[in-house]
């Protein structure tokens, strides 16, 4: 049924806008990253859907008909920190230190879809842990890139498409 759902999904919602809700970056206080060496260094990143809501938006057509439409938004936690690759391994270690945290870089972004018909909730719930993060994804590459940039912290690469884990296991 879960895939009947999705292409239910994928055939009624219509991307309609992306947008930042929340931005937070700092770098850590003895942390210099514009003279620092980026050799003991590593990257963590974060992408989780928070929520996702649907709303039923009823007006009045000129015919006195009313006309329904419905907005699906899907809410995304990202975010990529710098930590330190030394308090990483001593970690793995058994010495129970988290890693020293550099820098952060974290962002809630928003995708959000119109569709004339409420497609149910399994259909929206599919959709919005497989299909709405690609529409978000751009965004936040973007903006996390030119983030380091600003920050002086070390560039970045992540990939211009964000495959699900789901996916890559299957492809492998």
């Amino acid at each position: 049924m879960t895939n009947q759902a999705l292409e239910r999904a994928k055939q009624c919602l219509k991307i309609r806008d992306v947008w930042m809700q929340l931005a937070n970056a700092w770098i850590a206080d003895d942390y210099d990253p514009k003279y620092s060496s980026f050799q003991n260094t590593g990257a963590q990143f974060k992408h989780a859907v928070s929520r996702a809501t649907l709303a039923e938006i009823t007006s009045a057509k000129t015919n006195n008909d009313p006309k329904t439409l419905y907005l699906f938004r899907v809410y995304f936690n990202l975010g990529m920190r710098i930590v330190s690759e030394k308090e990483k391994h001593e970690a793995s270690g058994g010495l129970n230190k988290k890693p020293a945290v550099l820098a952060q870089i974290e962002a809630t972004m928003v995708a959000e879809y119109h569709t004339p018909e409420d497609p149910g909730k399994e259909a929206l719930d599919v959709f919005a842990a497989g299909n709405a993060g690609y529409h978000v994804w751009p965004f936040w590459r973007e903006y996390l890139v030119s983030q380091c940039e600003r920050m002086r912290l070390p560039r970045v690469f992540i990939p211009t498409v964000q495959l699900s884990p789901e996916k890559t296991n299957t492809e492998a």
